[in-house]
């Protein structure tokens, strides 16, 4: 396998679907038009970069952005896969089929058959460099866009998304059940439960008096 700068990332991403040697890059179905990608933020608890970030590295190592020795930078490789699909008029994010809060996160895309991209997205198309023999290479991300995706990717790894703050994590309810004495405050409407929620899953519990 020759590591040619013409090289599609379709072409690449294809081939590392076919290997299934990447855990969680597989085909969403039978026609192979829809394909998840492994979508985990290295933030999360079980996160393994061997694993988790195999693909992202994986391009970096063929883009020539990364060899054995240097500093590992998951996020910064998986931004540059993100850049590059986003970028390239031969994919197209499916977020409605992505599933992103699950404990195997991942995203959907579709292959763009070439003659809708022609037919209907020529003015939409993002650009790309045509070399001479009329391929299109992969554009990386501007520094300002790496800088700014990389600084996305590193924020939601360290704190949750709003989303995972929407599924009732804060329950309060009074802990006596017992009738209240007449006149008086019970203790009991002064504590509160908090529950706290990562990724649709329950990380941990405290009780907080309220004064």
């Amino acid at each position: 396998m020759s590591n040619t700068g013409g090289r599609r990332l379709k072409q690449w991403l294809m081939e590392q679907i076919q290997s299934g040697q990447y855990s969680g890059l597989q085909w969403e179905d039978e026609s192979r038009t829809l394909f998840r990608i492994p979508w985990k933020h290295a933030g999360k608890q079980d996160y393994n970069q061997e694993v988790d970030a195999s693909i992202f590295k994986a391009w970096a190592v063929f883009k020539g952005k990364f060899k054995e020795g240097d500093k590992a930078e998951p996020a910064t490789w998986k931004t540059r896969l993100r850049c590059a699909l986003n970028k390239s008029p031969d994919f197209e994010e499916v977020t409605e089929r992505s599933q992103l809060d699950i404990s195997e996160p991942y995203k959907v895309y579709r292959i763009v058959p070439e003659e809708e991209q022609k037919n209907g997205k020529s003015s939409v198309m993002p650009m790309a460099v045509t070399t001479s023999s009329g391929d299109i290479t992969d554009m990386d991300c501007s520094p300002a866009e790496l800088e700014e995706l990389i600084k996305e990717e590193e924020g939601c790894s360290i704190q949750a998304s709003p989303e995972y703050w929407s599924q009732g994590s804060i329950n309060a309810f009074p802990l006596h059940q017992d009738p209240l004495p007449s006149g008086s405050l019970s203790s009991a409407f002064s504590q509160m439960m908090i529950s706290f929620y990562y990724g649709g899953k329950l990380m941990h519990t405290t009780l907080v008096n309220q004064v």
